[in-house]
């Protein structure tokens, strides 16, 4: 695969990241006469009743946001943000448990933005995103599946969140959504657990880890090194720059997509020389420059191909063995007839990567391990009888 189609790829799955909701769901075929709960069971093509859903894990992004900066279109009016109604939340350090002190919320001072929003904050449109998210999941997993209860109940979920008010904000409209009941002025605030790493892209300790931190730097330098040294680059940034009549003298490709990105979720007019087209190129020039911290690719030759793999298993592997490691726990507690929680919501607050990264992380293999191991587990007990 060239390198130009990993960045084609890059754009296709983070296009599906930014819809907000992925949802992982664990089926293992089981025959209902040795189930002793009332698992749901789902019919198959032919109508048959073979399989049973056992659990839904939901991982999504924050909704719309102002930018994280306030570098290109300075006087732009930011104002549809502030407090939202809904559920309560309570947080806990997810390594400490309820009884240690939650994580404090570390961006509620980031600076002002003309109009009174401050950067980088969920907008009114972001929690109605957040909202509507709630109500699908409800409509799905209560209203079609009958899987999770239609009032919130503790021992049937997991929450996560991490320590930036976005996120949290975020996981409050799902949470509103799915359970606006739990939203009552006299209801108690939901438990969460929330995680106190500053910068947390995809579910890695970024600037925790002392190698994941070190490796992502270095990577943001070497693609800036070379943007720094490639005419072409130069030239397009130039010629973009001039198109929007920016008189910065380096072009960020990030930043500028943020900011056009704010605009198209807010409705907001955009700039003098911009339209969709145009923000359309940013966007896969910003992609594919996070992509390349993100999610490596030897092709670069940023790192060699191992380093590159160590980048994808510290930053998204925690989340995806997470993933997996909850689908055992479901086909074991299942398997012994232990009733355990069946949802798991995690709000992230960033999320780049690509499919083939995923790929390349060696724990998918375990979820076909997994399966094989419940079918002849299954193929065993039907030889019993």
């Amino acid at each position: 695969m060239t390198l130009e189609m990993h960045r084609r790829h890059l754009v296709r799955y983070i296009c599906a990241l930014l819809c907000v909701i992925v949802v992982a769901s664990l089926l293992f075929n089981r025959e209902r006469s040795q189930q002793t709960s009332a698992p749901l069971h789902l019919a198959g093509q032919d109508g048959s009743h073979g399989k049973e859903l056992l659990l839904v894990q939901a991982v999504f992004r924050h909704g719309a946001r102002t930018p994280l900066a306030n570098i290109y279109f300075p006087d732009t009016k930011w104002s549809h943000c502030g407090p939202n109604e809904g559920v309560k939340l309570a947080l806990h350090d997810e390594n400490g448990g309820k009884s240690s002190p939650p994580p404090p919320i570390i961006d509620t001072d980031s600076p002002l933005l003309p109009g009174g929003c401050r950067q980088g904050e969920l907008t009114k449109n972001g929690y109605v995103m957040a909202k509507d998210l709630g109500q699908w999941l409800r409509t799905r997993f209560i209203g079609e599946l009958g899987f999770l209860s239609p009032d919130f109940k503790a021992e049937e979920v997991s929450l996560r969140t991490t320590c930036i008010a976005r996120t949290g904000a975020t996981l409050q409209g799902v949470l509103t959504g799915l359970w606006p009941d739990a939203a009552a002025f006299d209801a108690p605030p939901i438990p969460v657990n929330a995680s106190r790493e500053a910068y947390e892209i995809e579910y890695g300790k970024n600037q925790t880890c002392p190698l994941l931190g070190p490796k992502l730097a270095l990577l943001q330098a070497k693609v800036a090194d070379r943007d720094a040294k490639d005419p072409y680059a130069i030239a397009y940034a130039a010629k973009v720059a001039k198109r929007l009549h920016l008189t910065t003298a380096a072009l960020s490709w990030v930043r500028l997509h943020d900011v056009l990105a704010a605009m198209i979720a807010e409705g907001l007019p955009l700039p003098d020389g911009a339209d969709e087209k145009l923000a359309k190129e940013v966007a896969d020039q910003a992609i594919a420059r996070e992509g390349a911290i993100i999610a490596p690719i030897p092709e670069q030759k940023f790192l060699p191909k191992e380093e590159c793999q160590q980048v994808i298993r510290m930053s998204i592997g925690p989340l995806l063995q997470r993933l997996i490691d909850n689908m055992r726990q479901a086909g074991h507690a299942q398997a012994t007839s232990k009733q355990g929680g069946r949802g798991l919501l995690l709000a992230k607050q960033d999320g780049q990567g690509e499919e083939e990264a995923r790929q390349r992380y060696r724990g998918l293999d375990d979820v076909d391990e997994v399966q094989q191991q419940q079918q002849e587990q299954q193929q065993q007990q039907q030889q019993q009888q």
